[in-house]
């Protein structure tokens, strides 16, 4: 089984084996940065191992809206999907270790049509209480190519639009999506993955409600199913330093530097 979870790992004394190119980087890349800055819990899973309960355990989100919740990593990588229920609406969301201050990436591999919300979901707070679920949303809509940074508070029943932009995604290529958080600064980003370094989208915002929370990834639909497959998560939580942030820009523009996504 592959050892996905990176914690308070000394990077000097790690001796875990490089299971592909990417992971390869993935540990370099870390690596560099721990030598930085202290990160008090780095993650990355790239789905080999087939499960979201070990390595790292992934903690499901059920805010009661009704419909079938699916989550499936046994294509090693991990496809989320949820169907409309009693509310009229999909909802689904899977969550690893808590943060303030942050950085989360995934691949995009592939997504349904229609109306829902999916992307990376950071500072979550309630995420299985009754319409509870709130935190930042960094998100895309198929249906009208809407990007959005948004503070969802109560499961969407209220919040603000941080930032947004109308990108539509290509449906036929894969994406590289980067969110994160310094203080009240948040960013998002989408990368072509194989398209070079600049990014297609790039949404900045503030915001000082939420500070700290779990991060993971989310999407949900009005009227419409959830359906969205990712690959190569990683979430590295800094303490703020500058050249730690010179060094979260250089973890973004991966998609340059590796294979296409979903080729293990």
């Amino acid at each position: 089984m592959k050892s996905a979870t990176l914690k308070r790992t000394n990077p000097q004394t790690s001796t875990a084996p490089c299971r592909s190119s990417l992971a390869c980087i993935v540990a370099i890349a870390v690596a560099a940065f721990c030598a930085q800055t202290v990160a008090y819990a780095d993650i990355f899973d790239d789905f080999t191992d087939g499960n979201d309960t070990a390595s790292p355990t992934w903690t499901h989100s059920d805010v009661g809206l009704g419909g079938v919740q699916t989550y499936d990593a046994s294509g090693q990588n991990y496809h989320l999907s949820a169907t409309v229920g009693g509310y009229g609406f999909s909802y689904l969301g899977s969550f690893v270790d808590p943060a303030s201050d942050f950085m989360i990436s995934c691949d995009v591999l592939s997504w349904g049509a229609g109306g829902q919300k999916f992307g990376i979901y950071a500072r979550a707070t309630g995420i299985n209480t009754f319409l509870g679920v709130s935190g930042y949303h960094f998100s895309y809509e198929p249906d009208n190519g809407q990007v959005l940074i948004r503070r969802m508070t109560s499961a969407n029943q209220a919040g603000s639009n941080r930032a947004s932009t109308t990108y539509f995604l290509d449906n036929s290529k894969q994406y590289h999506f980067v969110f994160w958080g310094s203080g009240s600064y948040l960013e998002g980003d989408i990368y072509e993955i194989g398209g070079g370094g600049t990014p297609v989208v790039r949404l900045t915002a503030t915001d000082t409600v939420y500070t700290t929370g779990l991060s993971g990834v989310l999407g949900f639909g009005l009227g419409a199913n959830t359906d969205f497959t990712i690959d190569n998560f990683l979430m590295v939580i800094p303490e703020p330093a500058t050249s730690s942030l010179l060094l979260l820009g250089f973890l973004a523009g991966w998609p340059v530097l590796r294979r296409r996504a979903g080729s293990k």
